[in-house]
């Protein structure tokens, strides 16, 4: 059971007072933000630079990132783009008009860098996945259904011209009349621009991933497992079966005819380098996760490449040496999921993600911002799978895998250990006073479980009777809805439901005999003292259950399978399915329920995922999901804090420009401390550091007088300034004539 946000002690005079009335909700909208990983975290699909220093990133759940300083720093620039559910490619045209391509309308549009973007109209029969340019100025795009669609006047416009087979992965055009598309069910050529397409590769039982060549002789197509190349300009292709890495190819950066990096997405993210034309492979840089969907090198040479796992990660050595811009915690175990979140009562929260093998380092977790933010504690738990868990206040709680359980006196910066008897495991807790703490439990090789007591805050258990059957019922949820009364489910062995109360606070109990329920509850919550939610299953049933008369009879509100349950008030909750099954919203206290979709994109295009987890915070929840994955949904505004003077901006100007010999630069710093002045060519090499110390907050101006770092005369061109001041960053062209 997650713990709600309302404090136990007022849930009767709630429900008391709900039951007097007759209430209607509009169903909530959610506005969703990222907590970890930051800036975001979908899978980060596409990539395009248009110098050296500026580029966008886009991907699942239709975010929009932008980076200034070479993808040292993004930042979200839309998260999601409400038009569009998933994002799947990024283009700069040459006109300089950003281009992006996905689910919805398809092609969306911007003219300012970014900062608006608005759908345009196109005759592609599906959403579409991969953009292009062709040469002599116009643009396509490719997807499902066989659709490639052109547009020769800066993207406001399209035709179709697509083979109308299979899904397209990947298209690349030699000319304007020559160009491939290589997919799901298609690998087509066209020498016609695309008025006539035909297979020119045998269909593949994976598909293929991409379609590149290194000049107009030479040529590749690669799946898993296998490539095809050509060297006569496509009129032959040769298949080669290989079962040695790289396995999972997907998408290539070029460097040379014979230098290539290749970008693996399959089981495992892996950076591969090749000297000599795909001879010889050295792996450069792997992660546990799917793998990488995209790769570009910007003007510079710094190649840039994402991750399914929201990485952006960038190199100017060819992999060799690997920086991640994201701040991702507990980065060796990235693709697992956060199934376990909890709440302490003063809003504190703690996460754990669930590895699939005993393999992967486990991450704890820790907000004090409502899931906004979140570090790695220095002393977690230290349990593998954490299953349940609760706190009575700030400072007490306790957490449980198996049959080990931990306490903590001082809000969870120690853990004390502890271990239940007789292999008992853990299921559910409940914390109704300081000396009375219960854990329901189950065994492991049989049908039987307990309940224990702690009277010393978690540091020893002990077996409860007081009525409860010695044998032959596993206990599943466990909770008080007040300090004296209490609830436990139960199984049999053969699946038959059994229910049990207490009103003494867990000293004696008594069975409740229920009409309406067929099959055990495993997780439940209680809204006040006679009405809860449950989520109940048995042997494929599964159903979604209410009672509001203290469990005596129950009705059905849904059949599906509930994971979880958690709720901020007594209307509004969500229940969470299993494995990533889909989430539940109910604003009426569990009387209707409406699905949604959180913006959780899967690891592959054309995929979406779900929620694995949730926990109650004010004005909304924190889910859980896939990947390590932490986001915040609020269905109102978070309460205001005090509203902080807004920051002074960095102003960069220059005169003269253009300039002979000499120019000088004028800026505003924000604030006292660390500054950096520094000159760039256009492609990102630094040409002249100008300040590089501390200034105070105010105006300042720095002379440059054409020349580099080591006095030498820099040509005439182009040059970017750029200014770092107090977190702020501003940058300018500067021309220098000779």
């Amino acid at each position: 059971m997650l713990p709600t946000s309302r404090p136990r002690t007022l849930r009767a005079a709630l429900g008391a007072f709900l039951a007097s009335i007759v209430l209607v909700l509009p169903a909530a909208a959610f506005e969703y933000a990222w907590g970890h990983p930051r800036p975001q975290g979908n899978a980060v699909f596409g990539l395009a630079f248009a110098t050296a220093l500026e580029g966008w990133a886009v991907g699942g759940g239709g975010f929009i990132l932008h980076t200034t300083d070479g993808g040292e720093q993004w930042t979200l620039q839309h998260g999601p783009l409400a038009v569009a559910p998933n994002l799947y490619d990024v283009v700069i045209t040459p006109a300089g008009t950003l281009l992006a391509c996905g689910d919805g309308a398809g092609i969306y549009r911007s003219t300012d860098g970014g900062a608006n973007w608005s759908p345009v109209a196109n005759p592609a029969p599906g959403e579409l996945r991969d953009l292009a340019l062709v040469p002599g100025d116009r643009i396509s795009a490719a997807g499902v259904n066989g659709g490639v669609v052109v547009s020769a006047d800066d993207g406001l416009t399209w035709t179709q011209i697509g083979p109308g087979a299979g899904t397209i992965r990947h298209h690349c055009w030699l000319t304007a009349l020559e160009g491939y598309a290589v997919g799901q069910g298609v690998a087509h050529r066209t020498i016609n621009g695309g008025a006539d397409w035909t297979p020119f590769v045998t269909d593949s039982f994976f598909g293929y991933n991409e379609v590149y060549f290194t000049d107009p002789d030479h040529g590749w197509v690669v799946e898993d497992f296998a490539y095809t190349y050509t060297v006569d300009g496509g009129a032959t292709w040769t298949k080669v079966d290989t079962f040695t890495a790289p396995l999972y190819r997907y998408r290539t950066v070029v460097l040379s005819a014979t230098h290539w990096l290749t970008a693996c997405h399959g089981e495992g993210g892996e950076l591969w380098e090749t000297p000599d034309a795909g001879a010889t492979w050295e792996l450069r840089f792997n992660q546990q996760n799917v793998g990488y969907p995209c790769i570009v090198q910007a003007a510079g040479g710094r190649v840039h490449f994402g991750s399914d796992t929201a990485d952006l990660l960038w190199t100017d050595d060819f992999g060799v040496n690997v920086v991640n811009a994201t701040e991702n915690l507990a980065i060796e175990a990235v693709y697992s999921p956060i199934d376990f979140l909890v709440a302490r009562p003063d809003g504190v929260l703690f996460a754990q993600n669930q590895p699939s093998s005993g393999f992967e380092v486990q991450s704890w977790l820790r907000s004090d911002d409502h899931g906004a933010t979140w570090t790695e504690p220095a002393t977690p738990p230290g349990l593998r799978w954490v299953t349940a868990g609760e706190f009575l206040d700030a400072q007490r709680g306790v957490v449980g895998q198996y049959e080990f359980t931990r306490a903590t006196a001082d809000g969870g910066a120690t853990w004390i250990a502890a271990t239940l008897p007789l292999d008992h495991r853990a299921i559910d807790f409940a914390l109704p006073a300081l000396g009375r703490w219960y854990v329901a439990t189950y065994l492991s090789n049989t049908t039987g479980g307990g309940v224990f007591l702690s009277v010393n805050q978690g540091q020893s258990w002990t077996p409860v009777g007081g009525g409860l059957p010695a044998s032959g019922v596993a206990f599943g949820a466990l909770d008080f809805p007040t300090a004296s009364l209490g609830y436990l489910a139960g199984r049999t062995s053969t699946g038959a439901p059994r229910l049990y109360r207490t009103v003494d606070g867990g000293t004696t109990w008594e069975p409740v005999v229920t009409t309406g329920l067929a099959v055990p509850i495993h997780t439940w919550v209680w809204l006040d003292e006679l009405t809860a939610l449950a989520g109940a299953n048995w042997s494929g049933d599964a159903f979604l259950m209410r009672t509001t008369d203290g469990g005596q009879s129950w009705d059905e509100v849904a059949q599906t399978w509930i994971q979880q349950l958690a709720f901020r008030n007594a209307l509004e909750g969500l229940a969470i399915g299993p494995w990533g099954q889909g989430t539940l919203h109910t604003v009426d206290g569990g009387l209707t329920w409406e699905p949604v979709q959180p913006p959780l994109s899967s690891a592959f295009p054309g995929q979406s995922d779900q929620a694995t987890a949730a926990v109650a915070i004010p004005g909304g929840f924190v889910l859980g999901a896939s990947r390590n994955r932490l986001l915040v949904a609020r269905s109102e505004p978070a309460t205001a804090a005090p509203e902080a003077a807004p920051a002074a901006a960095l102003r960069l100007a220059v005169a003269p420009n253009p300039f002979n010999p000499a120019t000088v630069l004028r800026f505003r710093a924000p604030a006292n401390g660390p500054a950096r002045v520094t000159v760039h060519d256009l492609r990102g090499r630094l040409v002249r550091t100008l300040v590089g110390g501390s200034l105070a907050a105010g105006d300042h101006e720095v002379r440059w007088d054409g020349r580099d770092d080591g006095g030498r005369p820099a040509p005439a061109g182009v040059y970017v300034a750029r200014v770092a001041s107090g977190g702020r960053q501003a940058a300018a062209k500067l021309v220098m004539l000779k």
